[in-house]
Order: C-alpha cells, then structure tokens, then sequence
C-alpha cells in the first residue's frame, strides 16, 4: 500500500506537496499565494493615495476624491453601470454627485479599496442610505451588522423604520421582536413618542406585544397622544379601538381611565365598566389576549415537595416550571424573593443536610440551580426582601440550639456571596419585613417569651437600626405588603397560643403612624398576601375558603374569583418576566373556582 504523501504547510504560500523524486521536478504544480489579493488591494488604495494612475474624480460637497474606475466598477453595480454604459459620465473624468457628503462617500470610496468601513452611531443611517444608493452590497451588510449590535429598546423603532426604507430583512426582524418583548421599555423612549399615527396603529395592532398588563397599552396611547396633544387629540378615537378592553379590570377603569381627559363624552359615553366595555364588543370579539408577563409564582408547600407553578392572571393560564433542585419547603422555613426577574428560594428543605440552602429559578433559561448557602443556617420563621438589587436575610429562629436570631445577612446575585450586616436591635422569628423608599422596616414577631409590638427600621445610607412606633397590638405569624407607599398588617396572633385574628393595620412611613383598615370578612387558614395592580390579594392555602381582593381607596375587601390552591404552606410571590413560560393542561393541583 503506498504510503500517504505529507502536505507541507507554508504560512504564506499555504499547502502543496513536496517532491520525493527527480521525475517529479517535471511536473507542473499550482501554488496559490494567499496574501496575493490583500497585497494588490493595498497597492491600489496607495497608488490612490499618491493620486497615481487615477483616471476619475469624483466631486460632492465641493471636494474631490481621487480613485480607479476599475475599482470602482468591481465593488459596485452602480459605478459598472454608469462607467460601461453611454451616459455621459462614462467619458469623462470629474463625476459630480450630489446628494451625499464627503465624509460619506470618501468613507465608501476606502471601503472599495480596503473593506473597512467606519461606522458610528452619527453616521450608519447616512451611510447605509449611500451603500444602497451605489448598490455597495458588502458595505450595506456591513451597516446592518453594527446595526443588530446596536439595538435596543430604546433605538429599536428607529432602527426598524430604517431597516424597512433599505430592504435589510435581518434587521427589520431584529427590531420587530425586540419592539415586542420590550414593549414596556419601548414606550418610554423618545423615538416612541416621534412615531407617526400608522406605525403606531401597526405597534399596537399585534397579538405579541409583551407586556404586564393591557394598562400598558392604555398607558401607551395617552402618553403618545398627551405628548403633541393639539396635533394627535383627533386620532384618540382609532387609537382606543386598539385597546383590548376585554383585558383591562374595573379598577383601572375607575381610577385612571375615567379621570383620563382623553376620553370625552364625545369619544366614549362615561357609563358603568359592564356597558362601556359591551359597547365596545364588536371591536374586541375576536381579539385574543397579548403576550401578559406578570405571573404569580407557587413554590414549595406540603403536598407538592419540590413543584412550582406559576400563574398567568391576565390569560388566566398554569404555567408549569422545573422542579426546584432541594427537597419540600414550607413557607415558615423557607423565604422567596425576585430580583431583576429571577425568583430566589432560601432556607431549609425536608433534607436535613441542605439546612441554610438556597437556589434560583432564572426564567430566560427555565431551570433553578444552587446558590450560595446563607452563613446563619437553620433559619426557621425568617424574612427576606429586596432592597435595590441587594437581598438581606433577618432573624429567625434556630431549630438546633432553639435561640432567636437577630442577625442580619445580605447577599449580592452578582458575586454569589453572604455577608453579615448590622443586626436588629430586637430578636425576632415569625415576624415580616418590607422595603419603602430604601429602608427595611421589622414588624412585630415572636422573641424568646412573648409576641411583639415593635417594630424598627434600617437606613441603608447610616447603616444603622432604630425603632419606630409600635403596633396597636402585638403581631407574629401575620402577612404583610407594601402598596402606594403604607405597610398593610393582615391577620396573625397576639398571643403564642391565641387564634389568629381578623384585624387590619396600616403603617405611614412618613408620619411614623398606625391606623386601623377595615377587618377581613373571615380568618383564612395560613394565607399569603400580595400587591398586584393597586389591590392587594390574600391568598388561603386551604382549597375551601375564597380568594379576598382589598381595595385601599373604598377601605373594603370583597371576594374574587382567581383559582384556588390546594397546596398548603406554600410561598407565594408576583414577578414579571420578559420571558413568556409555555402554559400547560395539567391543572389538577389547582381547580378553577
């Protein structure tokens, strides 16, 4: 069998074969020199630079550049055109263009002979608009190129309304989609506001609009037309067609679309929310709902061990998520908080030897893992909450050595590290914390011997804790939220061993004052409480009892109908997600009401 010839691997002329023999001396070989073209090209653009063997100048803005018809008509079909054909520029030297600046075109000229191209953020629409005039193929793809780095939420219309004037359909996608999933940072921008009534009327019109709510796009409207007010009042009525008011709850209608001055009588008629949206059924009868991001998210509980899901309130959908990674969590060992949209779980698990564990579910990769542990472990009736991207972990109560914690840790997603901060002056377990204007506020909570009514606070800016006013009554095992700047204090016991109780606090930062609200209809069994679009909802873990929706305005709870849970001891928390999670049929864990 012959033996296989070596190949000889030069770094300029690139591969061929060595001879083995005389009689292969003979044989003719094609080499080819790689850095053959390169070279040439660099000739040329030198010799152009020297003004050398140019044979036409091209005039615009007063100023010419120097260059080599050859060159020219190679990198584009206009130049080949206008060189080869009878036009009258095909005889002569000096070409006049108007139409464009130097800078453009010199930039476009050097591209021909170099293949580099200097774009920025000032130039790329001037400079994409030039590459197809002259039909520069390469130079226009290379626009789109810094274009699709470039884009954001914040340049994506203006983007797409460029891409779509120069047939860049990689880019009009691009920006398509980025127009969608980001609608909500969209809207805020400048170039949003610059939209003319028809791409605006296109935005609006499209099934896959993310957003958190159909707020947002009533929200959208009135900033458009507000912003040129005198010009645009005479679009309102076209533009709230596109509303999908089916979406859009009573509550909103009330405090925000009927105090709107957009709506005159003359547009719509100021009737009751049943009428107002029937007259505008026939609009909306065949519309579906849009791509809505905010969920409810159910971790852990008794009966589901490692099970998540969360809820679509506005499409009114389950949506399935991995199993976290620990065993069971209840929520009286285990505490939930979103940051930057991620949802993280810290605390023990039924597994003994995952004591102070702590994961995270990121949406965009719909998988939990392992974070770092917290340095305090066998917290037991803890509290966490968000402070500016920053988690802080507070008391507790050791399940080993059956002490109360007043030790505090914050933790830092970025760099996956726990650090102490400045303890409580108070030891609590059973207690809540929130977050108001960048302060974290304690409330209420067992100590070693007795339920309290204090409460304190911790300034970011001193680092340091101070007491504020006490509750009316002591408070621990109760549920807390914060809603248009007050701490609401739902339910909980005032004794070790009294039942819970029915009772409504709210708490004014500002004032440093306690009031009482309307008490609850009846007691839920261990309920979770949430702030979800001006309302806030206390959710039973018992599949018996009702869902209570409190309105802070009317002071008054009413039952609602969201489904119900039949998981106990669950944790229950809102986040919004740019990511859509795929919604599935297996609904048994949550029946309907």
């Amino acid at each position: 069998m012959a033996s296989t010839i070596p190949q000889y691997q030069d770094p300029i002329l690139g591969s061929c074969t060595p001879v083995e023999s005389d009689d292969d001396l003979e044989e003719e070989v094609q080499i080819h020199y790689s850095h053959f073209y390169r070279n040439c090209h660099e000739a040329l653009n030198r010799l152009r630079d020297a003004k050398e063997l140019c044979d036409v100048e091209i005039v615009t803005d007063n100023s010419t550049i120097h260059a080599h018809r050859l060159v020219l008509a190679s990198a584009s079909s206009y130049f080949r055109a206008m060189f080869l054909s009878n036009l009258v520029e095909s005889q002569q030297k000096i070409v006049h263009i108007e139409g464009i600046s130097y800078s453009i075109l010199s930039n476009l000229v050097n591209f021909c002979y170099t293949g580099n191209l200097v774009i920025s953020i000032h130039n790329v629409a001037k400079t994409l608009e030039a590459a197809d005039r002259f039909q520069l193929l390469d130079a226009k793809a290379t626009c789109c190129l810094y274009l699709s780095r470039i884009l954001q939420p914040y340049n994506c219309l203006g983007i797409l309304k460029l891409a779509q004037i120069y047939d860049c359909p990689g880019i009009v996608s691009k920006a398509s989609n980025i127009s969608c999933r980001k609608f909500v940072h969209v809207v805020q921008s400048e170039e949003f506001l610059e939209m003319n009534f028809q791409d605006l009327v296109k935005l609006l019109s499209k099934d896959c609009l993310h957003m958190t709510s159909e707020r947002d796009a009533y929200s959208a409207v009135s900033r458009w037309i507000k912003f040129d007010k005198t010009d645009r009042i005479a679009h309102t009525h076209d533009l709230m067609m596109l509303i999908r008011w089916k979406y859009i709850d009573e509550d909103f209608m009330q405090s925000s679309v009927y105090e709107d001055d957009l709506l005159p009588q003359s547009v719509f008629p100021l009737v009751s929310v049943d009428s107002f949206q029937s007259s505008l059924s026939y609009y909306y009868h065949n519309q579906f709902p849009r791509m809505y991001t905010e969920y409810l998210v159910i971790i852990g509980g008794m009966r589901s061990s490692k099970s998540c899901k969360c809820y679509n309130i506005h499409r009114q959908k389950w949506m399935q998520l991995p199993s976290m990674l620990m065993g069971q969590r209840r929520s009286e060992n285990a505490a939930v908080v979103v940051v930057n949209g991620k949802v993280y779980c810290f605390g023990a698990s039924s597994d003994s030897k995952l004591e102070g564990g702590s994961e995270c579910f990121n949406p965009s990769k719909n998988s939990w893992k392992l974070i770092a542990s917290l340095n305090t472990c066998h917290r037991f009736m803890f509290s966490c909450v968000n402070l500016n991207g920053i988690i802080y972990a507070l008391g507790g109560y050791d399940t080993f050595s059956q002490a109360v914690h007043c030790a505090v840790e914050s933790y830092n997603p970025k760099y996956n590290i726990w650090e102490y901060a400045p303890p409580m002056l108070a030891r609590r377990y059973a207690f809540t914390a929130q977050v108001i204007d960048s302060k974290i506020y304690a409330i209420g909570g067992y100590n070693s011997t007795e339920c309290l009514s204090s409460c304190e606070c911790y300034d970011t800016t001193t680092e340091q804790w101070r007491y504020v006013a006490n509750m009316p009554q002591p408070r621990a095992r109760h549920v807390t939220a914060n809603l248009h700047g007050l701490i609401y204090v739902i339910s909980g016991v005032i004794t070790f061993k009294g039942d819970f109780v029915d009772s409504v606090l709210a708490y004014d930062p500002i004032k440093d004052q306690w009031q009482c609200r309307a008490p609850l209809p009846f007691i839920p069994n261990n309920p979770q409480l949430v702030a979800f679009h001006d309302r806030l909802y206390l959710i039973p873990v018992s599949h018996n009892q009702n869902i209570l929706q409190y309105n802070p305005r009317a002071d008054e709870w009413r039952i609602v109908c969201l489904p119900k849970m039949k998981r106990s001891y669950a944790s229950i928390v809102t986040f919004t997600s740019d990511i859509i999670i795929p919604s599935v049929a297996d609904e048994t864990d949550y029946p309907y009401q």
